[in-house]
């Protein structure tokens, strides 16, 4: 019990600071219930209120990459070229892939490298679809696509900013 509860302090500890758009990152409280062995071989049940964050950047990541793993598997019916597209489905799932690790990460500097990937990623597939809408080989309207991009780009880079900020 005690090891998971280090494990989510250091965790929530990391995101308790970090502010995105001016706003802390919202929080939920959900009960868990831990089925823990005791040493006599007994079975106990703990009740530990743990706090669960809804993070926008994960959220968005994932609608980015899920609308472009939609696209992607629409283009490939086509049956036309698919390298540059192939180099979007690869950048654009590695954002929210990127982000996710970041969470996990063994320290400060971890968590801020992996989201240094993430805007790396961002910023590839922003260039993957530019390079898609301006020689017009797949008919898609990216608009939408480039804007949550643009918008998910601000947000790592909020991230990064507020987390060394705050390691001084």
């Amino acid at each position: 019990f005690f090891l998971y509860s280090a494990l989510f302090s250091f965790h929530f500890s990391l995101f308790s600071k970090i502010v995105v758009s001016g706003e802390k990152i919202k929080e939920k409280s959900e009960k868990i219930h831990w089925l823990c062995f005791i040493t006599n071989q007994k079975c106990a049940i703990f009740y530990a209120e743990v706090k669960f964050m809804r993070s926008p950047l994960l959220e968005k990541s994932l609608d980015f990459a899920t609308q472009t793993v939609l696209f992607y598997e629409e283009h490939v019916k086509t049956r036309k070229d698919t390298t540059i597209a192939k180099q979007l489905l690869c950048s654009a799932t590695s954002v929210g892939a990127n982000i996710n690790e970041a969470i996990y990460g063994n320290s400060k500097a971890d968590f801020i490298a992996k989201l240094h990937i993430s805007l790396k990623e961002t910023g590839e597939s922003i260039y993957w679809m530019t390079l898609l809408k301006m020689t017009n080989l797949i008919d898609y309207n990216f608009d939408d696509l480039l804007s949550l991009a643009e918008e998910i780009k601000k947000m790592p880079i909020a991230c990064i900013n507020t987390a060394k900020e705050n390691s001084k």
